[in-house]
């Protein structure tokens, strides 16, 4: 949220946090495989509410 105070466009918060998920995603592509779909649902919710604190709605994310 502080980035985006700081002058932080919509479409570099985006590509930010996206470059770090696929880091961490990549770092634990085995554990990440083999999650259940309760943690898959958590995670998304997670997602979801990092959008929500940058002002971004999931839809302007997804695109």
């Amino acid at each position: 949220k502080q980035l985006k105070l700081n002058g932080w466009s919509t479409p570099m918060l985006i590509c930010v946090y996206r470059a770090y998920c696929l880091s961490h995603f990549t770092f634990n592509a085995v554990m990440l495989t083999s999650t259940s779909a309760a943690a898959k649902c958590e995670m998304n919710a997670f997602n979801s509410r990092l959008w929500r604190i940058m002002g971004i709605d999931d839809q302007t994310a997804g695109s």
